[in-house]
């Protein structure tokens, strides 16, 4: 009697423990598989149904068909090769790849097994099943626009470079290597000091920027003096942006050559003391040329005056002269 209380003890405890078995795993979002060295699927939870639109049952039923059948041809070989590989010499399942769905919709799905074990005599492997379609479509986005960024860098019409807080160069664009006469190469990893590709003048200015740039502060348009490599001098106007790259702050600069510019500035300023000098030497001409003007005025006037008083003395000495006569 009491080994048959202790024997429905034991099978209601194991019920008790299969049920709180199965609702751990009907609540698991993955997918928990069993199968075989064939890849003939023994178990697999009933969340199969929301990831593939299969049921379990539909599963048992054509577990090949399904399981390996619907995988994409591309990721097909590798996920095969690694199951296989799994009951041979005990290698890691871990295969991410495509699979189609039961509405024939794709999505992306992580497998993968640990181990295998021996049950009657044949080898069986468990796994887990998880959906990842959102976390490659992020990654795709990510990648798409890392993509999109690289062709706007290399391609911008602007010189881009980046530069540690230290002023050590770390990238930079086509057009910086035109700009510069460097490769990038040849500057990856220098500090601009020790390549000199300033004027001295420019140096103290440079520093105080980059100093701005490590308080996480902008800096420019400043106009700059830069030596290129064949010796030649040309001038630039040059903002600087801190900015966060995988969580590292470095200093995104864009530079513009304003050679033509400065030389069109300096033209114009030439021209208008050019223009200026003309028309201070003009003025001064005129000046001269109104003096006497002036003066041939003044003169005219007083011979003028002179005349009227010779006339008016001899009319004078006439009278007096009818007078006594």
């Amino acid at each position: 009697m009491k080994i048959k209380k202790n024997s429905e003890k034991k099978t209601k405890k194991l019920k008790e423990s299969e049920e709180q078995y199965r609702r751990i795993i009907e609540n698991i979002p993955d997918v928990l598989w069993t199968a075989d060295y064939t890849g003939e699927t023994t178990f697999i939870s009933s969340t199969i149904e929301e990831l593939l639109g299969y049921t379990s049952e539909e599963i048992y039923e054509n577990s090949s068909s399904i399981s390996f059948g619907r995988i994409h041809p591309e990721d097909f070989d590798n996920v095969k090769r690694s199951f296989n590989r799994l009951f041979e010499d005990g290698s890691l399942f871990n295969c991410e790849y495509r699979i189609k769905r039961k509405d024939e919709k794709w999505i992306w799905v992580h497998d993968r097994s640990v181990n295998t074990y021996k049950r009657e005599g044949e080898l069986y492997a468990d796994g887990i099943l998880t959906d990842i379609t959102v976390r490659k479509q992020i990654e795709d986005d990510l990648k798409s626009s890392e993509e999109r960024l690289k062709i706007i860098f290399e391609f911008a019409p602007d010189a881009i470079y980046l530069n540690d807080l230290k002023g050590n160069f770390l990238d930079g664009n086509k057009a910086a290597e035109e700009l510069i006469g460097y490769k990038r190469e040849e500057i990856i990893g220098k500090n601009f000091l020790d390549l000199k590709i300033l004027s001295k003048k420019d140096i103290p200015k440079a520093i105080k920027n980059l100093a701005k740039n490590v308080m996480s502060k902008k800096t420019g348009p400043d106009e700059f003096i830069m030596n290129r490599k064949d010796g030649s001098q040309i001038s630039l106007e040059i903002s600087n942006f801190p900015v966060k790259i995988e969580g590292r702050t470095v200093v995104l600069g864009v530079a513009r050559d304003i050679s033509e510019r400065k030389k069109a500035e300096d033209e114009i300023i030439r021209l208008k003391e050019g223009l200026e000098f003309e028309v201070e030497k003009k003025t001064k001409d005129l000046k001269e040329k109104m003096s006497d003007l002036q003066r041939f005025y003044d003169a005219t006037v007083e011979r003028e005056l002179r005349m009227e008083e010779l006339y008016n003395e001899n009319e004078r000495l006439k009278t007096e002269l009818k007078k006594k006569g």
